[in-house]
């Protein structure tokens, strides 16, 4: 039936001996019926009845199974694509059978099924209509929720990544708290006997939990890459669990004690513990395999076995090309460029240029935000547009952003270069010895090609990421 794509079918053979197997005489298929009778197993004229519905029913439901399967929810601003394949690619590891919805397309059990922009509940339901599906992870994405809801009714588990100002100036957003209004029902639709995951170092969220959460009957995790934290302290101290970040090691906090899981250099997706924002990833990938009885031993496997340019494509993916190296990835939001800068800001480069846009559909002052970012964590800014203007103007949005890089901080150099890929030649054009090029994508594809054609490889980012005169890693950043 899987051949045919059919849950149930009927098949009409010819044998010499119908009491025989097929494979022992000469026979074959003579058709499939897509919707094949069964009444006359029920009621046959002549020989024994056969409860045949009974038995498709039963193939299709477990003993008292409720047909259900686990549901994982991801939303946030940053970080819950990269999440959301994380967990994907750990319950991959384990056997399991999976259901995915990304920013990057719909996967049943790591193949791709639907190309395209695939978080919102039309793409939940088709993940979760598939009968091979044992477990479906589900990226939610603010716009999704606003048109048509979740496509789902209920989670076992729920994750917010944090809540960062996006989108502002889309869809009546005005505020952080309008974001958090919209992406807090990932929360609030956790069972009874659910686990909600909640960034500690968001004080949006930890309020949220606060004053509007009901956890009377679910079980609320909270991560921080501070283990200092007084809301992870308060947590604990109530009854609550938490994983932080203390040293270089990924600790889970409890009533029972503090639990040392893992050293994070020790996790690839880290770079070198480098990328706290990717540390906060594991700690929440983690959490999430906790909730659903995962081994740590399974856990910790997928974690240490997800590489960045395999499992996680257009998210901190480095390339060697021209004198330097080009860093590829999607941020588009002033709290992305931040991470994204303070993290390079630990490597071993000569200089820094980043290659920027905010899309057009952002207020002013989002647009402005991130130009101040920019300027913030990068030597150098070369500012592009979009494809899609979203009815802005051409050169409108590299205008702003190009004008508050140059208030925040005159000594930066700053290039507007409108067309992507153009924009991406110039820097590698332009490129120092020893630089890198953190260049944030609209089409990844697109940009790969480019890439490709000026003869960049993928590479490691071990002699980025390790200082060899001083035998130790660099001075860590803090992450803003």
């Amino acid at each position: 039936s899987l051949i045919v794509g059919l849950d149930v079918c009927g098949i009409d053979l010819i044998l010499e001996d119908i009491s025989q197997s097929l494979k022992s005489q000469k026979g074959g298929v003579i058709e499939v019926n897509a919707g094949p009778g069964i009444r006359m197993h029920h009621y046959p004229v002549k020989g024994t009845p056969r409860d045949v519905g009974g038995a498709i029913v039963d193939s299709m439901f477990r003993e008292k199974s409720d047909g259900r399967i686990p549901v994982i929810s991801v939303t946030g601003t940053n970080g819950k694509t990269t999440v959301t394949r994380l967990l994907d690619h750990v319950f991959l590891s384990i056997g399991m059978k999976t259901g995915m919805t990304t920013t990057n397309g719909i996967y049943i059990n790591g193949n791709l099924v639907s190309d395209g922009d695939t978080t919102g509940p039309v793409s939940a339901r088709t993940v979760l209509s598939d009968p091979t599906v044992d477990i479906a992870i589900l990226e939610t994405a603010r716009g999704g929720i606003i048109r048509r809801g979740l496509g789902y009714d209920w989670s076992d588990v729920g994750i917010i990544t944090n809540i960062h100002a996006d989108h502002i100036g889309q869809d009546g957003i005005e505020s952080i708290d309008d974001i958090l209004r919209i992406k807090s029902l990932v929360a609030e639709r956790v069972r009874p006997g659910g686990t909600i995951i909640l960034n500690a170092d968001t004080p949006e969220l930890v309020q949220f939990a606060r004053e509007k959460l009901d956890i009377t009957s679910r079980t609320l995790v909270y991560f921080s890459l501070n283990d200092r934290s007084k809301v992870i302290d308060e947590h604990v101290n109530a009854g609550g669990s938490a994983y932080v970040l203390k040293g270089n090691d990924i600790v889970l906090k409890s009533p029972m004690g503090e639990e040392i899981i893992i050293s994070a250099l020790e996790i690839p997706m880290t770079l070198g513990g480098t990328a706290s924002f990717h540390i906060a990833n594991a700690m929440t990938t983690l959490a999430a395999c906790d909730a659903l009885k995962m081994s740590r031993d399974q856990s910790l496997r997928g974690l240490c076995s997800f590489l960045h340019h395999e499992n996680n494509k257009g998210r901190t993916n480095l390339y060697k090309v021209g004198r330097g190296h080009v860093l590829v990835d999607y941020g588009h939001n002033p709290d992305a460029l931040i991470a994204i800068g303070s993290m390079t800001k630990k490597w071993n480069v000569s200089k820094r240029t980043g290659v920027i846009t905010t899309p057009g559909d952002r207020s002013d002052d989002m647009i402005r935000m991130s130009g101040i970012a920019a300027a913030l964590v990068f030597d150098k800014v070369i500012v592009r547009e979009d494809t899609d203007l979203r009815e802005r103007a051409p050169g409108e949005v590299a205008g702003i952003l190009c004008e508050a890089v140059n208030n925040e901080k005159r000594s930066i150099e700053c290039i507007i270069a409108r067309d992507p890929i153009e924009s991406l030649k110039l820097s590698v054009d332009q490129m120092e010895a020893g630089e890198l090029v953190i260049y944030f994508y609209e089409s990844f594809d697109e940009t790969i090609k480019a890439l490709s054609e000026m003869g960049a490889v993928e590479t490691s980012f071990t002699t980025l990421i390790y200082d060899f005169t001083k035998d130790n890693y660099l001075t860590e950043v803090s992450y803003q």
